[in-house]
């Protein structure tokens, strides 16, 4: 919690995990019987100590309990949380998210033929799936959170399904090989070996990147952004035209353009939405969507350079406006610059 707490604000899923055990052990000690309760009573004190000690450790960054409220108020913004992408529901065409949903679907069918799942397992469950559901950035947690959920839940059915000559023959060689794999794997991890091998490719990565992807005379790694995605050839002609004023670009591209920028040219807006609050998004949103009066931000905050989607609204507006003139254009992004002095 210490390290999490300093480097993403998700530390908040660590204390919602905690809460769900907490819960469990709570039940379990209200539940068990006199010779059990005092093991659950042991477990409900051996968790409330780690949660409390989890909390004081989060308190050790550096702006103290002004983070934990900090997170709190972005997170209960509601205008924020329906008009930020990464915040909002998935798009459940793309590749990712059918994943997330074959997940979802395998462990409905764990709940169904799988043993018995405890309290924790539920709630679990149940918090994962809804995280998934509601954001698109809680994908990847969610995901991992069910796979740890459900796999103890389905590999004793698959042993024990596995075993009986009653199942179809392609499907108890299938079962088998999953036992086989599954045997290797825990043989392999209780004697520790071939743990050294991943230590080996990590120490050779790290040794690859800080070359710049040259290994000997070879360039065995060739790390770069993409240039559909990312206006690449857009920022070589800023840094070719030398230009040192900011330059309005849309928030996804934000942290793509300081990387590349920074310090000589800096960016109006990036997608660390809290740090510039409800009110500046507004007006930004007003300018990229082309709203009523989307010229007052440009105006407002002294905009002299703009480098907008191609084909976007926003620079179909530019290239029809007097005071604007195309810089640069390629497939990706388009460079307007301000002809008329505010």
């Amino acid at each position: 919690m210490l390290l999490w707490v300093n480097v993403h604000g998700g530390f908040v899923v660590g204390f919602v995990l905690l809460g769900i055990y907490l819960a469990r052990a709570a039940s379990e000690c209200f539940r068990s019987h006199s010779e059990q309760r005092e093991h659950s009573a042991a477990r409900l004190r051996s968790l409330g100590q780690i949660a409390v000690a989890s909390f004081l450790a989060s308190l050790v960054n550096p702006f103290g309990y002004r983070l934990h409220v900090h997170v709190y108020q972005y997170l209960s913004n509601r205008w924020l949380m329906n008009h930020i992408d990464e915040f909002r529901s998935p798009d459940f065409h793309g590749i990712a998210q059918q994943c997330f949903v074959l997940i979802l679907l395998i462990a409905i069918v764990a709940l169904a033929i799988g043993k018995k799942p405890s309290l924790a397992q539920v709630l679990v469950l149940l918090f994962a799936a809804y995280s998934g559901l509601y954001a698109s950035r809680s994908l990847p947690v969610s995901s991992l959170l069910i796979t740890l959920g459900v796999a103890p839940l389905l590999t004793p059915t698959i042993a024990t399904n596995g075993r009986k000559t009653t199942v179809v023959s392609s499907l108890n060689h299938f079962l088998a090989c999953w036992r086989s794999f599954g045997s290797r794997m825990g043989s392999l991890e209780l004697s520790l070996r071939g743990h050294l091998w991943p230590l080996v490719a990590v120490i050779a990565g790290l040794f690859v990147c800080a070359h710049q992807g040259i290994m000997g005379s070879h360039r065995s790694m060739n790390a770069h952004f993409d240039e559909i995605r990312f206006p690449v050839q857009a920022g070589e002609e800023i840094v070719r035209q030398n230009i040192r004023e900011p330059i309005l670009a849309p928030d996804l591209w934000g942290g793509y353009l300081i990387y590349r920028l920074y310090p000589q040219t800096k960016v109006f807006v990036d997608d660390r939405h809290d740090f510039y609050g409800e009110d500046f998004l507004k007006d930004y949103l007003k300018a990229i969507q082309v709203a009523p009066d989307w010229d007052i931000f440009l105006n407002e905050k002294r905009v002299n350079w703009a480098l907008v989607p191609e084909g976007s609204s926003l620079a179909h507006m530019l290239e029809q406006t007097r005071s604007w003139a195309v810089s640069y254009r390629d497939g990706t992004a388009v460079l307007f610059r301000r002809t008329t002095p505010l």
